[in-house]
């Protein structure tokens, strides 16, 4: 089952699984504490630009994705942004159920455009083959150095 996360209680639940997720990404070790997480998630979530969806299975969170949705800087077409998307190996066939209902949901508020996150050191290959099924194609490349 697809849930629409609101409450902090949920994104801290939320949190001890995807922290498996920010371990794969790139930056310096630095995690937010899952109650700032949390916090920060409100705020978006409040302010109308975040949104947060989670697999549950057995009334346990397995996995979520979550959603930014803002104009474009180049062109001001509103898009919907992929901040993080991630499910528990045990469950990983409910993400394409994620995938698909964020999706529905930037398509529902209007947006024009979706982008999707691609880590290089987490199933690369795999990614870039079920995006591009999907009908997603190579935009940019990021490059990072920490300061």
């Amino acid at each position: 089952m697809i849930k629409i996360i609101k409450t902090e209680e949920e994104l801290i639940e939320l949190h001890a699984v995807i922290s498996e997720f920010y371990k794969l990404m790139p930056y310096k070790k630095k995690t937010l504490d899952p109650k700032e997480w949390a916090t920060t998630w409100i705020q978006l979530i409040e302010s109308g630009i975040g949104k947060v969806l989670a697999l549950v299975e057995d009334n346990v969170i397995k996995g979520g994705i979550g959603l930014i949705t803002h104009n474009s800087l180049e062109d001001g077409a509103l898009v919907t942004t992929e901040a993080f998307w991630y499910v528990d190996e045990q469950s990983r066939g409910g993400g394409i159920k994620l995938f698909k209902a964020a999706e529905e949901y930037a398509e529902s508020i209007g947006s024009e455009r979706m982008m999707m996150i691609h880590l290089q050191n987490s199933m690369p290959e795999k990614v870039k083959k079920f995006y591009e099924r999907m009908g997603f194609k190579k935009a940019e490349t990021t490059y990072l150095k920490e300061l």
